[in-house]
């Protein structure tokens, strides 16, 4: 890919960042006999070391980007999805289909269902320890970054993750994650540089009970993941999230973006249904989605006046020290709502009249 116009063509890569590449429609390389063999140097690694320099290329006019010479990286990426069994795992697949033009033969999908229920009819042990061995020195030895999809129900009186379908049982977090993520397993994802991605899809209980939301903050301190999201609804909908994964994976893997903070504005209808909570070594980060007249602050209204019960008639009122109120055009009633204590906007707050697609607040802990 070409980092000047992303349309592909025959690309040059950088002999000094070994990232970014350029196209001969973006740069004139006449009087080069071979290009492939160029001691090339792309823009963005000349300034830097050169700030003042004439650069020995030619630029040609040609963008249809918005960005000036993206990272584009195609370092080999497994997906792997998890699922308890009878629970279809699509953002897996999206996000798989979403990166394979990017990364072409250098991206792997591998699938795999659960049920520690019945071990002997599923035997999930045996069949990850054959996947394992793919990844440690089979056909897959060389992939050294990972993103797992570990997709379950979760008891909503404990968080605790279900281990068979239709509700047969449940344990603890850290008891789910050691039977998944063995001794091997752990192995594998250390041999990378810690770039790998875990989203746990499960109702929000898995995060909001103190045990099972401390139980992950420790199995992040392993550092097998550089993040690890999870999701706040209670009745939560993986279908939700299919957008913002496949955003998340390309900003991550392919834009080398890390930040949730650089497109998470683009994510509202999935902020309007959940909170994500992301899980660090050594912090722990809550976004939720804020809009004057539909979410104020984060909260959850009802879209019928608590007063006079007429519906559809609450009118927000952004006021000058920020605060939200929402008035009833009917009885005329206000409700006050405040930015809550120790919350920041992850931009800039809305104003006076903007309501547009609202703002996120994060939380740090």
């Amino acid at each position: 890919w070409c980092s000047g116009c992303r349309n592909g063509g025959t690309v040059v890569l950088c002999t000094i960042c070994d990232i970014i590449s350029m196209c001969t429609s973006c740069i004139d390389f006449e009087g080069q006999e071979n290009i492939k063999a160029l001691n090339f140097e792309c823009p963005p690694c000349f300034v830097k070391r050169n700030p003042k320099g004439s650069y020995p290329h030619t630029l040609r006019a040609v963008s249809s980007s918005r960005e000036i010479w993206p990272k584009i990286l195609i370092t080999p990426l497994v997906i792997i999805s998890i699922h308890l069994e009878g629970m279809a795992d699509i953002p897996s697949r999206m996000v798989y289909h979403h990166l394979h033009d990017w990364l072409g033969g250098n991206i792997v999908h591998i699938d795999m269902d659960f049920n520690l229920d019945d071990v002997p009819r599923n035997d999930f042990g045996t069949r990850l320890s054959v996947m394992l061995d793919r990844l440690e020195t089979g056909d897959l030895q060389r992939w050294s970054q990972f993103m797992v999809f570990i997709t379950s129900h979760c008891d909503p009186t404990s968080g605790y993750i279900h281990f068979g379908p239709d509700n047969v049982g449940s344990a603890p977090a850290n008891e789910i994650l050691d039977a998944i993520f063995t001794d091997q397993f752990r192995t594998i994802l250390r041999r990378g540089n810690n770039n790998n991605l875990l989203s746990l899809l499960s109702c929000g209980a898995l995060s909001s009970y103190v045990e099972p939301r401390n139980q992950i903050k420790e199995f992040a301190k392993e550092m097998l993941f550089e993040k690890i999201l999870s999701f706040s609804q209670a009745d939560f909908q993986p279908s939700a999230t299919h957008k913002f994964v496949m955003d998340w994976a390309l900003n991550h893997f392919i834009l080398n973006r890390p930040k949730l903070e650089g497109f998470l504005c683009d994510h509202q209808a999935l902020g309007a249904h959940t909170n994500i909570i992301q899980f660090q070594p050594d912090i722990t980060t809550s976004f939720k989605w804020t809009h004057p007249g539909a979410h104020p602050f984060g909260v959850d209204i009802n879209k019928q006046c608590p007063n006079c019960q007429r519906l559809k008639t609450r009118t927000p009122r952004i006021n000058v020290d920020g605060s939200i109120c929402l008035r009833c055009s009917g009885c005329m009633k206000e409700v006050m709502y405040n930015l809550p204590h120790d919350w920041k906007w992850v931009h800039n707050p809305p104003v006076k009249g903007d309501q547009g697609q609202g703002a996120w607040l994060f939380h740090t802990e």
